[in-house]
């Protein structure tokens, strides 16, 4: 309950901080369409370039729109060794026991529209997870241009995967959170800082929208495995991608396709990792310089010191996303599913495929939902026959099968390739908020593997049955 209640304090110490006029309420969308809930901000007159007249005071804090959502949030589970997470930059996963950490979440955000067509776009979003630190979300400006384009330049949300606008909206989500399971693997990219461009056009009864974009994004990635925690900057360079979404009234689809030119991973643990390396490599070199070893082998030594040289930055990758989502609806029943791949292009990560699917039934104000969603790693070619011993000196023998071991370990952690079976109950008491219910069990693919999840060691216990109440609400 403190936690809660600390909750309730920062979202609105949020909000005093970011509005200098009081909110002005707006009619929100229903449960069973959240597609139409991506936010306020995006569907209100500031974006469709639209002008009103309505006699109200048209001075610039005026023409201010505000709008926010919540998440009250309390998760049980049992499991001593393993915390939940929805992204590896979570500060605090949620625990053994009771805890708010991962669903509760308050966010504030505007629009202003100084000219019609030109608007400035600010979401400020506040977790559990992180303390209650307030992180922006969105800080753009975006400009109407003539053929149905726009512009968008600043902070946007991350636009890799089908529901990614939405993550952290739960009213707009049928379920308590995005299938941890699958979106964890890309939720700690909530953003991207650079611009996209936009084309909404109408097609055989469906509104077509393609989009293009291009940016950057820094984050913190943490090492849950460690004592204490690892905490490494994380920095995604010449991220671009394009996807394209077709939307009627009962079915929308996208396919999406995200390249990253780099990204790398700087930490004092991993700078150590290559540090050691360094002086592997440096051992080898000396030791094949030794003139009283016959030429094969000072030969055979070289080369291995190249291959121990070569597992340096072991972690940065050049990942490519891919994604193919639905959200389709037919009478009362719901069906939402996503297919992604995942290629980080990096020896210790590897590769990735898997999907989810959720499906739900409306009877009046309750929607149960059952779900299912799983990850597995496709290739992961690290070959750490660089670190094989040598024969010929204990020291550095001693040190090559230390970190050989080490590196194992370290590729066990890397595997993300999780599973989870989701059982939920969603009770819509008003227009503005939603209850819901849920049940979760979680585990990696593979019990070599740690998955998502935060996990202290190696391999994984039993799995982890998640039970949430959450409270959502949009105002």
């Amino acid at each position: 309950m403190a936690a809660l209640t600390l909750g309730g304090t920062a979202l609105l110490a949020l909000a005093a901080s970011l509005i200098a006029t009081p909110a002005r309420a707006q009619a929100r969308p229903t449960a069973t369409s959240p597609m139409a809930a991506t936010t306020a901000v995006e569907t209100d007159s500031a974006t469709t370039g639209t002008d009103r007249d309505d006699g109200e005071d048209r001075s610039p804090w005026r023409q201010w729109q505000w709008s926010g959502f919540a998440t009250l949030a309390a998760n049980h589970h049992d499991s001593r060794t393993q915390g939940v997470i929805s992204a590896f930059s979570q500060r605090r996963p949620a625990e053994q026991g009771f805890s708010a950490h991962l669903d509760t979440v308050g966010g504030v955000q505007g629009v202003w529209q100084p000219v019609t067509g030109s608007s400035l776009h600010l979401q400020a979003v506040a977790r559990a997870a992180d303390d209650f630190q307030p992180a922006w979300r969105m800080a753009f400006l975006r400009q109407q241009l003539p053929q149905g384009v726009s512009l968008r330049l600043g902070r946007l949300r991350s636009p890799m995967f089908f529901d990614s606008d939405i993550t952290e909206i739960g009213y707009a989500n049928l379920t308590v959170r995005p299938a941890v399971a699958l979106y964890g693997s890309v939720g700690s990219v909530a953003g991207l800082d650079g611009g996209d461009l936009q084309w909404h056009h109408e097609l055989a009864g469906a509104t077509l929208l393609v989009q293009a974009w291009a940016g950057r994004y820094d984050y913190r990635h943490r090492f849950y495995n460690l004592d204490p925690v690892d905490v490494a900057q994380a920095r995604l360079s010449g991220i671009r991608g394009l996807s394209a979404s077709l939307n009627w009234p009962w079915l929308t689809v996208r396919a999406s396709h995200t390249r990253v030119s780099r990204m790398t991973l700087r930490s004092p643990v991993t700078g150590a990792l290559d540090a050691a390396l360094g002086q592997l490599a440096g051992g080898l070199r000396q030791l094949a310089a030794d003139p009283r070893l016959p030429a094969g082998t000072a030969a055979a030594l070289a080369a291995q010191a190249r291959g121990v040289d070569g597992l340096q930055q072991v972690y940065d990758s050049q990942p490519r996303y891919t994604s193919l989502g639905l959200d389709a609806s037919h009478g009362r029943w719901r069906l939402l599913g996503e297919w992604m791949r995942l290629d980080t292009r990096s020896a210790m990560d590897g590769a990735y495929q898997g999907g989810q699917l959720t499906l739900g039934y409306s009877r009046g104000t309750l929607t149960p939902y059952l779900g299912a969603a799983r990850l597995h790693r496709s290739s992961a070619d690290l070959d750490l026959g660089a670190l094989q011993a040598t024969g010929l000196d204990p020291t550095l023998d001693a040190g090559l099968t230390h970190t050989q071991a080490g590196l194992a370990l370290a590729r066990g952690y890397a595997d993300i390739a999780t599973r989870s079976a989701t059982l939920g109950l969603r009770w819509d008491g008003g227009d503005t908020w939603a209850l819901k219910l849920q049940a979760d069990r979680l585990r990696a693919d593979q019990a070599s593997g740690a998955g998502v999840l935060a996990l202290r060691g190696l391999p994984q216990g039993q799995p982890v049955r998640l039970i949430t109440l959450a409270l959502d609400m949009v105002f």
